[in-house]
């Protein structure tokens, strides 16, 4: 069944607009596992682009015609931690800041007559753990979110903010956070980071990386 989404976006082109179909995958890549990214071969004067967006926010890497080029090709996306070599087959590795990365994929589509082409090429993409089809490594915990407290993340946002930097651990370029991150009242961060996320109301507690 043909999406809502995809036959506006149509619409849109055949009044002029420049289209691009969407698309997004994510990837945890904790204990420092690979997520592997793969495109099909796409025709030369079709646009396409895979960007990819890391826990900050920030984006850190493209895939797609103007980066990767239009060909068939598998790249790979890498945690923080992730420490190997490129295997065979994989024509590019993208290394993320943080443990949670997001793929947004962008494929144009040149009219509504053209939605079916696009169709089959978003099908064509390919998002796996580097281990597919192989005896899987040991798997990463599972996060235990905090119950968001609307009260509590306005008295106090940074018992949140202490949580979800375990997943941005101040490494590679993040290093140089070390000493505001080992020092909160030296940045003006209200309290400390052990009394802040005890305070939060968790249903299922997260224990803490080092």
């Amino acid at each position: 069944m043909r999406s809502r989404t995809g036959t506006r976006i149509a619409l849109a082109c055949a009044l002029g607009a420049l289209c691009a179909m969407p698309g997004a995958a994510h990837a945890k890549l904790a204990k420092g596992l690979p997520f592997v990214l793969c495109n099909p071969d796409i025709e030369k004067s079709r646009y396409f682009s895979i960007q990819l967006v890391d826990f900050y926010m920030f984006n850190y890497g493209y895939m797609g015609s103007r980066t990767t080029g239009n060909g068939a090709a598998c790249h790979m996306v890498v945690g923080p931690r992730w420490k190997g070599k490129k295997p065979a087959g994989i024509a590019k590795v993208f290394r993320s800041e943080t443990d949670f990365s997001m793929a947004l994929i962008r494929t144009q589509l040149f009219g509504p007559a053209d939605l079916e082409n696009v169709e089959k090429i978003q099908a064509g993409y390919r998002a796996q753990p580097l281990s597919q089809n192989k005896p899987a490594p040991p798997a990463a915990p599972a996060v235990e979110w905090p119950k968001i407290d609307k009260q509590l993340a306005d008295s106090d946002p940074f018992a949140y903010l202490d949580f979800v930097l375990q997943f941005a651990p101040p490494i590679g370029a993040a290093k140089s956070e070390l000493p505001m991150r080992a020092s909160p009242r030296s940045a003006s961060w209200p309290g400390s980071r052990s009394r802040s996320i005890s305070s939060l109301p968790i249903r299922r507690r997260s224990s803490r990386r080092a």
